[in-house]
């Protein structure tokens, strides 16, 4: 299984760029890293030692480096902690021949073939949501943990309606998520080697765990189902 979510590794941009560069945030801190391949010299055999200079970056700094690459809608929202206070941003540049002859339709069109069904992979274009191929088909049924229960008016004994997207767990405190059927099956296409997107997505503290058991330990088939199921208790 590959280490990294999604792409096609950082030695494999040298395809379309000349240039690679790291913008980092951890916390309050930003540094930056440019990658020139033009500096690379020798051979698999006889390989010229290289050092990369690492550059401390201000907030400011940091948004104006990446204000060319990232609408101005999400770099904001980067910068106000509203998506997370550790991130890194990849950028290429002096593009070569190959990268400039992509289409943009077609370059979606591959990016959505390729993206697993799973809530904590999102990606956009251009600053628009790219949605996995795989969930564009027919959807069957769809149920949202907390607004559904609250609309079926019915009563559980293990757990109470706790806002209009959770339900409260005496031992587990709250939970959300969406359970969605498809027609079609989600266990097929590139996606799969990325990971799976079929089954019961279990989080808890943001972290999955059930990673290689997908129905969570129910002895049923769901090779057409996709359920996201999140806990935010401990």
């Amino acid at each position: 299984m590959p280490i990294g979510k999604f792409g096609i590794g950082k030695l494999a941009t040298y395809v379309l760029g000349r240039e690679l560069t790291y913008v980092c945030r951890k916390g309050d801190n930003y540094l930056a890293v440019t990658m020139d391949y033009g500096m690379a010299s020798g051979t698999l055999m006889n390989m010229t030692p290289m050092k990369l200079k690492v550059v401390d970056l201000t907030a400011e700094q940091a948004k104006i480096s990446l204000a060319r690459v990232i609408p101005s809608r999400t770099l904001e929202d980067f910068f106000a902690n509203t998506h997370s206070e550790n991130w890194t941003c990849a950028t290429l540049g002096s593009p070569k021949d190959k990268a400039l002859s992509l289409k943009l339709g077609r370059l979606r069109w591959i990016l959505s073939t390729c993206l697993p069904v799973n809530p904590g992979f999102n990606l956009t274009f251009n600053g628009e949501q790219v949605e996995p191929s795989k969930a564009l088909g027919d959807q069957v049924w769809s149920y949202e943990i907390g607004t559904d229960d609250k609309k079926s008016g019915e009563k559980w004994p293990y757990f109470e309606v706790a806002s209009e997207s959770r339900l409260h767990l005496k031992n587990a405190g709250n939970i959300r998520g969406v359970a969605e059927l498809y027609a079609d099956s989600v266990q097929r296409g590139k996606s799969e080697e990325l990971g799976r997107s079929h089954g019961f997505f279990v989080k808890v503290c943001q972290r999955l765990i059930n990673i290689n058991d997908p129905t969570f330990g129910i002895d049923v088939e769901l090779s057409n189902g996709v359920v996201h199921a999140i806990s935010h208790g401990r």
